[in-house]
Protein backbone atom coordinates (compact mmCIF):
# COMPACT_ATOMS: atom_id res chain seq x y z
CA UNK A 1 0.00 0.00 0.00
CA UNK A 2 1.02 3.43 -0.51
CA UNK A 3 -0.93 6.63 1.37
CA UNK A 4 -0.73 10.14 0.56
CA UNK A 5 -1.67 12.88 3.14
CA UNK A 6 -3.77 15.90 2.12
CA UNK A 7 -3.99 19.00 3.86
CA UNK A 8 -5.77 22.18 2.25
CA UNK A 9 -4.35 23.71 0.76
CA UNK A 10 -1.55 21.28 -0.44
CA UNK A 11 -0.71 17.55 -0.43
CA UNK A 12 2.08 15.51 0.99
CA UNK A 13 2.91 11.91 -0.54
CA UNK A 14 4.67 9.60 1.51
CA UNK A 15 6.02 6.00 0.37
CA UNK A 16 4.52 4.81 3.79
CA UNK A 17 2.82 6.95 6.17
CA UNK A 18 4.19 8.59 8.75
CA UNK A 19 2.20 9.56 12.09
CA UNK A 20 4.82 11.68 12.87
CA UNK A 21 5.04 13.51 9.78
CA UNK A 22 1.43 14.15 9.76
CA UNK A 23 1.19 15.56 12.74
CA UNK A 24 4.08 18.42 11.80
CA UNK A 25 2.21 19.01 8.34
CA UNK A 26 -1.31 19.58 10.18
CA UNK A 27 0.51 22.54 11.84
CA UNK A 28 0.24 24.36 8.85
CA UNK A 29 -3.45 23.80 8.18
CA UNK A 30 -6.12 26.47 8.93
CA UNK A 31 -8.87 26.01 11.18
CA UNK A 32 -11.36 24.64 9.49
CA UNK A 33 -14.99 23.64 10.25
CA UNK A 34 -16.42 22.15 13.83
CA UNK A 35 -17.92 19.27 14.68
CA UNK A 36 -21.06 20.71 14.67
CA UNK A 37 -21.25 23.61 12.00
CA UNK A 38 -18.27 25.77 11.63
CA UNK A 39 -16.05 26.22 14.35
CA UNK A 40 -17.03 29.72 16.69
CA UNK A 41 -14.45 31.73 18.67
CA UNK A 42 -15.45 33.28 21.46
CA UNK A 43 -14.98 34.82 24.79
CA UNK A 44 -16.43 32.29 26.78
CA UNK A 45 -15.84 28.48 27.95
CA UNK A 46 -16.04 26.29 25.02
CA UNK A 47 -16.02 22.53 25.45
CA UNK A 48 -12.61 20.98 25.03
CA UNK A 49 -11.79 19.39 21.75
CA UNK A 50 -14.89 19.53 20.86
CA UNK A 51 -14.83 21.63 17.40
CA UNK A 52 -12.94 20.78 14.57
CA UNK A 53 -9.77 23.04 14.09
CA UNK A 54 -7.65 20.55 11.61
CA UNK A 55 -9.12 17.79 8.85
CA UNK A 56 -7.04 15.58 7.12
CA UNK A 57 -7.73 13.40 4.58
CA UNK A 58 -5.30 9.97 4.05
CA UNK A 59 -5.85 8.19 0.84
CA UNK A 60 -4.31 4.78 0.97
CA UNK A 61 -3.71 3.23 -2.85
CA UNK A 62 -2.44 -0.24 -4.17
CA UNK A 63 0.52 0.14 -5.81
CA UNK A 64 -1.11 -2.49 -8.42
CA UNK A 65 -3.31 -0.23 -9.70
CA UNK A 66 -5.85 -3.65 -10.87
CA UNK A 67 -5.86 -4.89 -7.63
CA UNK A 68 -8.64 -4.55 -4.65
CA UNK A 69 -8.00 -2.78 -1.69
CA UNK A 70 -11.41 -4.69 0.28
CA UNK A 71 -9.45 -8.03 0.29
CA UNK A 72 -8.80 -8.83 3.73
CA UNK A 73 -5.12 -8.13 4.10
CA UNK A 74 -5.44 -4.95 2.48
CA UNK A 75 -8.16 -4.13 4.96
CA UNK A 76 -6.41 -5.51 7.59
CA UNK A 77 -2.91 -3.31 6.75
CA UNK A 78 -5.26 0.11 6.32
CA UNK A 79 -6.60 -0.48 9.53
CA UNK A 80 -3.20 -0.93 11.44
CA UNK A 81 -2.75 2.21 9.48
CA UNK A 82 -5.21 4.02 11.03
CA UNK A 83 -4.65 2.91 14.40
CA UNK A 84 -1.47 3.53 14.39
CA UNK A 85 -2.37 7.54 13.42
CA UNK A 86 -4.56 7.40 16.56
CA UNK A 87 -2.29 5.60 19.31
CA UNK A 88 0.73 7.81 18.25
CA UNK A 89 1.64 9.38 21.75
CA UNK A 90 -0.09 13.13 22.12
CA UNK A 91 -2.56 12.82 19.35
CA UNK A 92 -5.43 12.15 22.32
CA UNK A 93 -4.69 15.20 23.45
CA UNK A 94 -5.10 17.17 20.16
CA UNK A 95 -8.12 14.66 18.85
CA UNK A 96 -11.56 15.72 18.23
CA UNK A 97 -14.53 14.75 20.71
CA UNK A 98 -17.81 14.20 20.88
CA UNK A 99 -19.53 16.55 23.20
CA UNK A 100 -21.82 13.49 24.46
CA UNK A 101 -18.47 11.04 25.04
CA UNK A 102 -15.74 13.55 25.96
CA UNK A 103 -13.63 10.53 27.23
CA UNK A 104 -12.91 9.27 24.03
CA UNK A 105 -11.23 9.98 20.60
CA UNK A 106 -13.67 10.51 17.44
CA UNK A 107 -12.36 7.68 15.16
CA UNK A 108 -11.43 8.25 11.42
CA UNK A 109 -14.24 8.29 9.04
CA UNK A 110 -13.56 5.02 7.27
CA UNK A 111 -14.67 1.89 5.51
CA UNK A 112 -12.36 0.24 8.56
CA UNK A 113 -15.29 1.37 11.53
CA UNK A 114 -17.97 -1.41 9.27
CA UNK A 115 -16.15 -4.05 8.18
CA UNK A 116 -14.64 -4.51 12.00
CA UNK A 117 -17.84 -4.58 13.51
CA UNK A 118 -18.28 -5.22 17.20
CA UNK A 119 -21.43 -7.17 17.93
CA UNK A 120 -23.19 -6.74 21.43
CA UNK A 121 -25.89 -9.07 22.98
CA UNK A 122 -29.10 -7.76 23.39
CA UNK A 123 -30.45 -10.53 25.48
CA UNK A 124 -31.41 -14.03 24.26
CA UNK A 125 -31.24 -14.11 20.45
CA UNK A 126 -31.08 -10.55 19.82
CA UNK A 127 -27.85 -9.07 18.78
CA UNK A 128 -26.94 -5.48 17.52
CA UNK A 129 -23.69 -4.88 15.33
CA UNK A 130 -21.67 -1.71 16.20
CA UNK A 131 -19.69 -0.07 13.09
CA UNK A 132 -17.10 0.52 15.53
CA UNK A 133 -13.97 -1.25 14.59
CA UNK A 134 -13.79 -2.46 17.32
CA UNK A 135 -14.30 -6.59 16.48
CA UNK A 136 -13.41 -9.05 13.98
CA UNK A 137 -13.13 -8.65 10.14
CA UNK A 138 -16.57 -9.58 8.24
CA UNK A 139 -16.82 -12.34 5.81
CA UNK A 140 -17.86 -9.86 2.94
CA UNK A 141 -16.55 -6.67 3.00
CA UNK A 142 -17.74 -5.29 0.03
CA UNK A 143 -21.27 -6.20 1.22
CA UNK A 144 -21.02 -4.83 4.75
CA UNK A 145 -19.98 -1.73 2.66
CA UNK A 146 -22.26 -1.27 -0.15
CA UNK A 147 -25.32 -2.61 1.11
CA UNK A 148 -25.00 -0.39 4.88
CA UNK A 149 -28.06 1.04 6.23
CA UNK A 150 -29.05 4.24 4.96
CA UNK A 151 -27.20 6.42 7.51
CA UNK A 152 -24.12 4.58 6.52
CA UNK A 153 -24.32 4.98 2.45
CA UNK A 154 -21.87 8.12 2.48
CA UNK A 155 -18.99 5.34 3.23
CA UNK A 156 -19.33 4.70 -0.30
CA UNK A 157 -18.07 8.07 -0.89
CA UNK A 158 -14.88 6.86 0.54
CA UNK A 159 -13.94 4.63 -2.37
CA UNK A 160 -13.71 5.16 -6.22
CA UNK A 161 -16.85 5.96 -8.30
CA UNK A 162 -15.39 3.77 -10.87
CA UNK A 163 -18.22 1.26 -11.79
CA UNK A 164 -15.96 -1.72 -11.00
CA UNK A 165 -16.19 -0.45 -7.64
CA UNK A 166 -19.42 0.60 -7.16
CA UNK A 167 -20.99 -2.16 -8.99
CA UNK A 168 -21.56 -5.96 -7.76
CA UNK A 169 -18.87 -7.56 -7.20
CA UNK A 170 -17.12 -4.61 -6.70
CA UNK A 171 -13.23 -6.26 -7.35
CA UNK A 172 -11.94 -2.77 -8.66
CA UNK A 173 -11.45 -1.08 -5.67
CA UNK A 174 -7.93 0.41 -6.00
CA UNK A 175 -8.05 3.26 -3.28
CA UNK A 176 -9.70 4.35 -0.31
CA UNK A 177 -9.71 7.61 1.64
CA UNK A 178 -10.44 8.48 5.43
CA UNK A 179 -10.75 11.16 7.46
CA UNK A 180 -9.02 12.41 10.68
CA UNK A 181 -9.78 15.57 12.62
CA UNK A 182 -8.19 17.73 15.48
CA UNK A 183 -9.90 19.18 17.90
CA UNK A 184 -10.08 21.92 20.18
CA UNK A 185 -9.69 23.97 22.30
CA UNK A 186 -7.01 22.22 23.63
CA UNK A 187 -6.55 20.96 27.53
CA UNK A 188 -5.69 24.18 29.85
CA UNK A 189 -7.26 26.71 27.69
CA UNK A 190 -10.91 28.16 27.83
CA UNK A 191 -11.89 28.60 24.50
CA UNK A 192 -10.44 28.52 20.87
CA UNK A 193 -9.29 32.34 21.60
CA UNK A 194 -7.22 31.63 24.16
CA UNK A 195 -3.59 31.92 23.13
CA UNK A 196 -4.83 30.84 19.56
CA UNK A 197 -0.91 30.94 18.93
CA UNK A 198 0.46 28.46 21.51
CA UNK A 199 -2.86 26.06 20.76
CA UNK A 200 -1.85 26.12 17.03
CA UNK A 201 1.81 25.59 17.75
CA UNK A 202 0.46 22.48 20.24
CA UNK A 203 -0.39 20.66 16.97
Amino acid sequence: LATSLTLAPFRMLTPEFSPASSMIAAKQDARKGAHRGTAQEADGPQTQQAYAVVRMMVIVRLRDASGDILQPEHLRRMKAIEDSITGYPGFADLCLRAPEDPDHCQPPASVVNVVFPSRHSLGGDAVITVPDRQGELVADPAGAIFNASATLKWLTMLLPEDPACTQAPHRGCSTARFFLALGGPLAGFENLSDRKDEQLARR
